[in-house]
C-alpha cells in the first residue's frame, strides 16, 4: 500500500511535469519536442513497469486496482507522438544527407522513390496529428524537395555545359562552382530554385535543343568530310567543271544537308 502510495504521488509529479514540460506543450518547435518525447518516453517506461507490477499485486491480494487515467491518457498521447516524430526525424535525416550527396553522385529517381515513401507514410498518420507543427515541417519539406526534384533532374542533364549555369547563377544571382571536385547538392539547393523556376526550365530546355543542333552539325561535317568532289577539264584551263557522273548525287546530298542545316535555324 505504501509502494502505491509513492506511486500515485511520483504519478502525480510526472504529469505535472509532462503538461509544463513535455512534448505536447504549444509553442516548443519540433526538433526540441521531439527531445523532450525521449525523456519523457523514457520516464513515461519507468511508470508504466511499475503501474504494471503494483496493478498486479493489486489483483493478486484480491484489492481493488487503482485507476491511473490520466497515466493511460499519456500512454496514448505518446504511442501518436512516436509515429510522428520517428517520421519527422526519418525526414530530416534523410533529407539532411541528401545535401552533401555530390552532385555527380546524385540519383534522382533514387530521391524521388524515397520522398514518395515519405508522403505515403505521411498520409497514414492519424488526423489528429496532422495539425501539430512537426507534421507541418516534415510535410513542407517533402514538398519543397519533391517541387524541386524535377528541376533537380533536368539541371543533371549532359547537355547542361558551363555556359548554361552561367546563366542558371544570373538569373538566380547564386554562384554554381559545378567545376569544383567538392560541388555538392547542397550548393544547389541553397539557390533559390524554385522561386526562378521557369526561367531555370527554359534554360535547361535550351541546353538540350543546344545540344541537339551542335549533335546534327557534327553530323553534317563528319558526312561532307567522307566525300571526295572530282572535276574534269574545261577546255584548256584545267579542271574547273564537276564530272557529270557523280553531279547529281552530290547535287541530291547538298540539298539534303541544306534541309537538315535550315531545320537548325
Amino acid at each position: 500500500i505504501s509502494n502505491v502510495k509513492a506511486f500515485t504521488e511520483e504519478c502525480t509529479n510526472f504529469y505535472s511535469d509532462y503538461h509544463g514540460k513535455g512534448p505536447m506543450v504549444a509553442g516548443v518547435p519540433p526538433q526540441e519536442a521531439s527531445d523532450r518525447l525521449i525523456i519523457f518516453q523514457n520516464r513515461f517506461d519507468n511508470l508504466w513497469r511499475k503501474y504494471v507490477t503494483y496493478s498486479g499485486g493489486e489483483e493478486l491480494f484480491g484489492l481493488a486496482v487503482t485507476p491511473y487515467p490520466e497515466l493511460h491518457e499519456i500512454r496514448k498521447q505518446l504511442n501518436l507522438l512516436q509515429k510522428l516524430y520517428l517520421l519527422y526525424n526519418n525526414v530530416i535525416e534523410t533529407v539532411s544527407g541528401y545535401y552533401d550527396i555530390l552532385w555527380g553522385e546524385v540519383d534522382i529517381e533514387k530521391i524521388n522513390n524515397e520522398l514518395q515513401e515519405f508522403q505515403n507514410r505521411c498520409r497514414k498518420l492519424p488526423r489528429a496529428l496532422k495539425e501539430w507543427q512537426a507534421f507541418l515541417d516534415l510535410k513542407k519539406t517533402i514538398d519543397d524537395f519533391n517541387e524541386t526534384c524535377p528541376l533537380l533532374e533536368m539541371m543533371a542533364n549532359k547537355a547542361m555545359m558551363k555556359r548554361h549555369w552561367n546563366r542558371i547563377a544570373a538569373v538566380t544571382n547564386h554562384p554554381f562552382d559545378i567545376e569544383s571536385e567538392t560541388f555538392a547538392l547542397r550548393n544547389i539547393m541553397e539557390a533559390p530554385l524554385l522561386e526562378f523556376k521557369e526561367d531555370i526550365e527554359d534554360i535547361c530546355i535550351a541546353a538540350v535543343k543546344e545540344k541537339d543542333i551542335e549533335a546534327k552539325l557534327k553530323q553534317t561535317i563528319a558526312e561532307w568530310n567522307t566525300h571526295t568532289l572530282t572535276f574534269a577539264n574545261f577546255k584548256t584551263r584545267g579542271e574547273l567543271l564537276l564530272r557529270g557522273d557523280s553531279t547529281g548525287e552530290i547535287t541530291s546530298l547538298l540539298e539534303d544537308s541544306l534541309m537538315v542545316l535550315g531545320s537548325l535555324m
